[in-house]
């Protein structure tokens, strides 16, 4: 991420709610992104190895996503190969689901 401009990091984030991300597969939240076209692509992008959370390659396509995988108790990472992230950041305070257009 430190190669990525300010435009690209702002054009690469999501507000989610705290409830979204404790129901959420990593293949959900892979497709949400926009990473991935399809829950079928996200299947085929872990068992090729190229879909990362938090940095750490996931291996599992029916991952769930905790509060556990939350950085600083509010952000996770997303990344798909080498160079495309994704940044979701809890909102605790929010009702609803802010999206941003890539």
């Amino acid at each position: 991420m430190k190669n990525m401009n300010n435009t690209e990091i702002k054009s690469s984030w999501m507000v989610i709610e705290n409830d979204d991300v404790s129901v959420s597969t990593i293949t959900h939240l892979a497709k949400l992104s926009g990473l991935v076209k399809s829950y079928s692509e996200a299947k085929s992008l872990i068992k090729s190895g190229g879909l990362y959370l938090n940095n750490q390659k996931i291996t599992d396509v029916n991952r769930e996503i905790s509060t556990d995988d939350l950085l600083y108790n509010k952000y996770i990472l997303l990344r798909k190969g080498k160079s495309n992230y994704f940044i979701f950041k809890l909102n605790h305070d929010e009702t609803s689901m802010a999206n941003t257009t890539r």
